[in-house]
């Protein structure tokens, strides 16, 4: 008995979970709003589902509260994919802000819009994307949300364009003290080329010094020993 009774609530429960949402909403179309106002309905997850009976409510109905504004035909089956449009003879929905609650044929709460609003007549609508965006509508058909995917890659594109030229602009700031390096480089070999030149010449000067130097010797020799012998001369002839 046990295991019926729990059947039958998974089976409940089960039959309370579903794949349809609200994805579009009109409230406020161009020209006269009767006869005009729409929401639009999608199965977002595979296979079919029956919304024969379901219930659109709107939320703000002046002091009243919330109130019935259509009920689905029988026979409506929406399968993967594919949209329903839900309209209602008459104006219903509030313009200066007002939200869809859909209902199932068990009362069970499927979907709640937030509370959209639209001042002005115009042919755009309200349109479930990652939030709730007012954009040209795309009634029956997949909404403009491409649009803003679009958009965010172009950002993302000028982001990564403009990150790269901050690297290029980076390298050419670290390639300017490389380039500097060079110079410098140069400087230090006509440096060290001159240092040994110097040395060189050094060298040189000290070779001749010592070659002039010997020759002064042997020059100052010399006459030491004329002289030597000079006097030698004079002391035998002294005697």
């Amino acid at each position: 008995m046990k295991k019926f009774i729990l059947l039958f609530i998974f089976i409940l429960f089960i039959g309370g979970i579903s794949a349809i949402r609200i994805n579009e909403i009109e409230i406020n179309p161009g020209g006269i709003d009767g006869e005009n106002e729409w929401i639009e309905l999608y199965n977002d997850e595979p296979g079919e589902k029956d919304v024969s009976g379901w219930e659109i409510w709107e939320g703000i109905y002046g002091s009243s509260g919330p109130k019935i504004i259509t009920t689905i035909p029988e026979g409506i089956i929406i399968t993967n994919n594919k949209y329903y449009i839900v309209s209602w003879e008459g104006t219903k929905l509030n313009n200066n802000g007002d939200f869809v609650i859909l209902y199932d044929s068990f009362g069970n709460k499927i979907d709640e819009t937030k509370t959209l609003k639209e001042s002005s007549s115009s042919t755009k609508t309200w349109q479930l994307c990652e939030i709730w965006e007012f954009k040209e509508s795309t009634k029956g058909e997949k909404n403009n949300c491409e649009e803003h995917i679009e958009e965010t890659e172009e950002e993302n594109k000028e982001t990564s364009e403009t990150i790269e030229d901050t690297i290029v602009q980076d390298d050419s700031v670290e390639e300017s003290p490389t380039n500097y390096k060079t110079p410098i480089q140069s400087h230090t070999i006509e440096l060290t080329k001159n240092i040994k030149s110097e040395n060189n010449t050094k060298e040189k000067d000290k070779s001749v010094y010592a070659k002039y130097g010997f020759i002064v010797f042997c020059v100052l020799l010399g006459v030491l020993l004329i002289l030597k012998k000079n006097k030698h001369r004079k002391n035998e002839f002294g005697q």
